[in-house]
């Protein structure tokens, strides 16, 4: 697995680093565990990704990739904060087009502590 996971607040605020490459399988596996994870939330549910490290990752728009991002449409989620200091601006790109696309409420920031 290429992403790891943590909680930053338990049960409230999950924070995923993602790290140099990030393939299809990864996307599934963070769908099938964000998708349990909003399931079980009795609140609003708040989501840090840092792509800070991440250089290989899918660069496909295709009916698989939004598929993949379900998670993102769910009514449990909070805010997405999108970790990201000028490490890869194809990924930020990438990340605002489908958090606009879907209508989710992202936020980018330079660091953890931001």
């Amino acid at each position: 697995m290429a992403y790891t996971f943590a909680w930053e607040v338990p049960d409230r605020v999950g924070y995923f680093n993602l790290g140099e490459s990030y393939s299809l399988e990864d996307a599934n596996r963070l769908r099938v565990q964000m998708l349990e994870m909003l399931e079980h939330s009795t609140q609003p549910l708040h989501i840090m990704i840092n792509i800070c490290e991440l250089k290989h990752f899918p660069m496909r728009m295709n009916a698989e990739t939004w598929a993949m991002a379900e998670w993102m449409r769910h009514p449990k989620l909070g805010w997405l904060l999108v970790i990201n200091k000028d490490a890869n601006p194809m990924a930020h790109f990438l990340v605002s087009a489908v958090g606009k696309t879907i209508g989710v409420k992202t936020r980018f920031v330079k660091s953890r502590e931001d």
